[in-house]
C-alpha cells in the first residue's frame, strides 16, 4: 500500500471516532490500538500474497484470529457505535469497492467474510484498498486493464486488434496468391499461452510489475510475443485432374484441368516450445500462473462470443426460392454445377463486403476451408453456444466428425435455431429451423463484426 494513503486513512478514521465521545483518551487509545493492529494484518497478508498466493494468503486468516486479544476486542467496542453511525455511507463505497476487485482470488473472498462479520468496517476499506493497490502494482493487474479507465486501452481490445491483423494476413494471401482451391492446416497459439509468455518476459518473473495499464511499450511487447509464437508460411502445388462432361451431341469427353492449390500453414508455438527460452524466475511464475487458483481471471478474460449482423442476413433472405444455385457456384468460379451450400453463404458474405474485409472467407468446401478458418482465427464455437444472427452454422449429417453442409443462422427463438440455407431440399435457397444443440449442428464459425 503507499504510505502516504495508508497515514490519511489513519487520521480520517481517528478524528471520526473521536469526534462525538466524551472520552477522549479512551478513543485516542483504542483507534490506535485498531490502527496498528490492522496495519499489521494487512501487510503481512498483502506480503503473503505477493509471496507465495492464494493458498498462503487464507492461511493469514488464523493470524487474524490470533491478533483479535482481549485488548483489542474491547478496542473493537469502543468505536463499534461510531462504526454503526458510519455504516451506511461506507456500505456502498464498500460495495463499489468490491465490486471492482470481485474476480480476484477466492482466499480474498474468505478473509472479506471474516472482517465484515466481525463489523470492522475500517479493516475492510483497509484490506480492499490494500488489494486494489496490490493489482494496479502487480502482473495480476493485466485481468483488469479496463475496469479503472474505460478510456484506457485494454487487454481484450488489443487481443481483438491482433485477431483482425492474423485474419488479414490470411485474406491477403488468399487475395495476392492464384489459387482455384486453398486449404488450411495447423493450429494457432492459444491466447492463455500468448499472454502467460508475455506476462512473464515482460515481468522478467518480478510479480511487482505493474501492467493494468498498456502503454505503447507494453502494447508492442505484447504483438511481438504474438507473432513470435504464431507463424503463417503458404504454398502452392499445381494437380491436373481428369473428368468427364457430355456434348451438344451425347457424346461423352474427358476434359483434363490443371488447378492451383494454395497450401496455408500455421504454425503455433505452445508452452513447451517456449519454455527453454525462459529463465528459472520466469518459469516459476509461469507455472504459477497456470494453475487453477487464477482460472476465474482467465475464462473472464477469454470468453468469446459474437456480435451478430444482420446485413448478411437480409441478403440470405432475399435470396429464398432460388432453385439450382447457378447463381452462386458460377460466382465462385466453378464451370458447372457443385455442391453449393457453402458458395451461397460466400456470395451472401461477399454481397456485404465481408470477403475484402477478411470477417468472412471465401470457400467451398465446409470442413478443410469453412471450419478450418473460423477455428484458426480463434471464431469458433461448438454446439453448446447460443448462436447469433449472422453466424455461420455448420453440419455433419452422417456424425462422422466431417461437416458436409452450412448455412447462415438467421435467429434464434424459444431454443429453436432458424437459418438461411443453399442447396436444401428441392435444390433451392430455404428457410430451416432445428432444436437447439441437435446432434447435426457441428458447431458455429462467428465472424468478427
Amino acid at each position: 500500500m503507499n504510505i502516504k494513503t495508508k497515514k490519511m486513512i489513519n487520521i480520517k478514521t481517528k478524528e471520526s471516532y473521536t469526534k462525538d465521545n466524551s472520552s477522549e483518551k479512551e478513543n485516542n487509545y483504542a483507534t490506535e490500538k485498531v490502527s496498528n493492529t490492522i496495519n499489521s494484518i494487512s501487510n503481512k497478508g498483502i506480503k503473503e500474497y505477493n509471496k507465495i498466493g492464494k493458498e498462503k494468503f487464507i492461511e493469514t486468516n488464523e493470524l487474524i484470529r490470533e491478533k483479535l486479544s482481549a485488548r483489542e476486542k474491547v478496542a473493537q467496542n469502543v468505536v463499534k457505535e461510531q462504526v454503526q453511525k458510519s455504516k451506511k455511507k461506507s456500505k456502498s463505497l464498500s460495495e463499489n469497492l468490491k465490486k471492482i476487485i470481485k474476480q480476484l482470488l477466492k482466499a480474498i473472498k474468505e478473509l472479506m467474510d471474516f472482517i465484515i462479520a466481525s463489523s470492522w468496517i475500517i479493516l475492510v476499506f483497509i484490506v480492499v484498498i490494500s488489494m486494489i493497490a496490490f493489482m494496479m502494482t502487480s502482473v495480476i493487474g493485466i485481468f483488469f486493464s479496463n475496469e479503472f479507465n474505460e478510456n484506457q486501452t485494454s487487454l481484450r481490445l488489443v487481443m481483438q486488434d491482433l485477431n483482425n491483423e492474423f485474419i488479414q494476413r490470411l485474406t491477403t494471401i488468399q487475395n495476392e496468391v492464384p489459387h482455384d482451391e486453398f486449404d488450411i492446416s495447423g493450429t494457432r497459439a492459444e491466447w492463455k499461452d500468448i499472454i502467460s509468455v508475455f506476462i512473464v518476459r515482460f515481468s522478467n518473473g518480478d510479480y511487482q510489475t505493474e501492467l493494468i495499464s498498456l502503454d505503447e511499450k507494453k502494447i508492442k511487447a505484447f504483438k511481438d510475443v504474438f507473432w513470435s509464437m504464431n507463424e503463417i508460411i503458404y504454398t502452392t502445388e499445381e494437380i491436373i485432374e481428369e473428368r468427364e462432361e457430355v456434348d451438344s451431341k451425347g457424346k461423352i469427353i474427358k476434359i483434363i484441368e490443371t488447378k492451383t492449390i494454395l497450401h496455408i500453414q500455421i504454425n503455433g508455438k505452445n508452452l513447451e516450445d517456449i519454455k527453454h527460452e525462459l529463465s528459472n524466475k520466469q518459469l516459476t511464475m509461469l507455472n504459477d500462473i497456470q494453475k487453477d487458483d487464477y482460472i476465474e481471471l482467465w475464462e473472464q478474460l477469454l470468453i468469446n462470443t459474437s456480435t451478430g449482423n444482420t446485413n448478411i442476413v437480409e441478403v440470405a433472405i432475399s435470396q429464398i426460392g432460388e432453385v439450382g444455385g447457378e447463381p452462386y457456384w458460377s460466382w465462385y468460379g466453378f464451370p458447372s454445377r457443385v455442391s453449393w451450400c457453402a458458395c451461397f453463404v460466400s456470395w451472401c458474405a461477399n454481397e456485404c463486403g465481408y470477403i475484402d474485409s477478411g470477417i468472412i472467407p471465401k470457400f467451398s468446401a465446409c470442413e478443410n476451408e469453412g471450419i478450418t478458418w473460423f477455428k484458426t482465427c480463434n471464431l469458433w464455437q461448438d454446439n453448446n453456444y447460443i448462436p447469433k444472427s449472422g453466424d455461420i452454422i455448420f453440419f455433419d449429417w452422417e456424425g462422422d466428425g466431417h461437416s458436409d453442409h452450412v448455412g447462415i443462422v438467421e435467429k434464434v427463438e424459444n431454443n429453436i435455431i432458424y437459418t438461411i440455407e443453399g442447396n436444401t431440399s428441392g435444390d433451392m435457397v430455404k428457410e430451416e429451423k432445428y432444436n437447439f444443440g441437435t446432434s447435426v449442428i457441428k458447431g458455429y464459425g462467428m465472424p468478427d463484426y
